[in-house]
């Protein structure tokens, strides 16, 4: 009997406590927010992905849908740089940071090129396979 009334005790001061609840959005909302305290994040409408990736580009604001938001994560490798998800830009921002001289397109398999050759410094082909063999030369 005394087991039931410690257990039931101490559900009620945990309920009473105010906290943020995951089916609610709530907790998406605090955790975003803290990057911006003054303002609120609705999770339902993305304002929570917005605040997190545009607090890599402050001066911007990113839209959840139209892919903004990979565009501003992926451009904070390269600032002067801006990428475009839709056209394979945030693969080739992300693999020329490892090559900075070395600009990587995505269609032509130089972003496999530009990750593979930092095991070594010569140039690879992806095409040629040289990726793979320095890939598992490197073990």
């Amino acid at each position: 009997m005394s087991a039931n009334r410690k257990l039931v005790q101490t559900f009620e001061t945990t309920s009473s406590r105010a906290h943020a609840s995951l089916l609610d959005g709530d907790a998406v909302g605090a955790f975003t927010s803290s990057m911006s305290p003054v303002a609120r994040a609705d999770a339902g409408l993305g304002d929570g992905v917005e605040m997190f990736t545009s607090s890599m580009g402050p001066a911007t604001v990113a839209d959840a849908g139209a892919g903004d938001v990979t565009g501003l994560f992926t451009s904070s490798m390269a600032p002067v740089a801006s990428a475009e998800a839709g056209t394979g830009d945030a693969v080739e921002l992300f693999t020329s940071s490892m090559a900075p001289v070395t600009a990587s397109a995505a269609e032509t398999g130089e972003a496999v090129g530009a990750f593979t050759s930092s095991m070594g410094p010569r140039v690879v082909t992806a095409e040629e396979g040289d990726g793979c063999e320095m890939f598992t030369s490197s073990m």
